[in-house]
């Protein structure tokens, strides 16, 4: 916790290869004298970046962002206040719970530099986000094989999310073109089911 700013430099938290693996009550750049929040996300670059990491959580935290560049497989983010973002790539669950995005466009972005593919399910339960918020889910689609299957989320279950906006995306997948090949390389596998409960205005 402190004030000094860190200019677009790198991430101060870096985990490569880790197995559970937890952040707990950590808060970023949070100044009460001034009300300063996390709203900029050219002020700082993050806080947290990990690649091939399994079983992260994220409790009661006040973050910029949670960003998982590679291979990600199971996370937890509960309780929390994030800035820029949720950034993700991998499979498994992504559960999220009682968190706030408060900047950014996207409440849950799939990477695009690892072709937004998350082989697994998208679970968030009462949830915030703020006005500049409009979209769940977003990624971009490259259409390169990477080794892994295309799935753009299996499954979306979306029990309670409070937006300031009167319309909301569930997902927006930009680059996708469907005419494109249909083999491994090009085929895109939406989501099999998406369920939404609870969403208030």
């Amino acid at each position: 916790q402190g004030t000094s700013r860190n200019e677009m430099g790198s991430y101060d938290i870096g985990a490569t290869d880790c197995v559970n693996i937890s952040f707990i009550n950590v808060d970023q750049y949070e100044n009460e004298e001034t009300g300063e929040t996390i709203t900029n996300r050219f002020m700082y670059h993050g806080v947290m970046g990990s690649n091939f990491c399994r079983n992260v959580v994220m409790d009661s935290c006040y973050l910029d962002r949670f960003d998982s560049h590679q291979g990600l497989h199971n996370a937890r983010i509960t309780n929390s206040t994030l800035g820029f973002g949720i950034l993700v790539i991998g499979g498994g669950e992504l559960y999220i719970e009682n968190v706030t995005r408060i900047s950014g466009d996207t409440f849950v972005h799939l990477r695009g530099d690892y072709n937004s593919v998350f082989d697994g399910n998208l679970i968030i339960k009462n949830c915030k986000m703020k006005k500049s918020v409009v979209t769940v889910l977003n990624g971009t689609w490259r259409s390169f094989y990477n080794g892994l299957p295309n799935y753009v989320v299996r499954n979306i279950v979306i029990d309670g999310l409070e937006t300031e906006n009167d319309v909301i995306y569930i997902y927006n997948i930009s680059g996708a073109v469907k005419s494109a090949v249909n083999d491994s390389v090009n085929k895109l596998y939406l989501p099999d089911s998406i369920k939404v409960s609870g969403v208030v205005a």
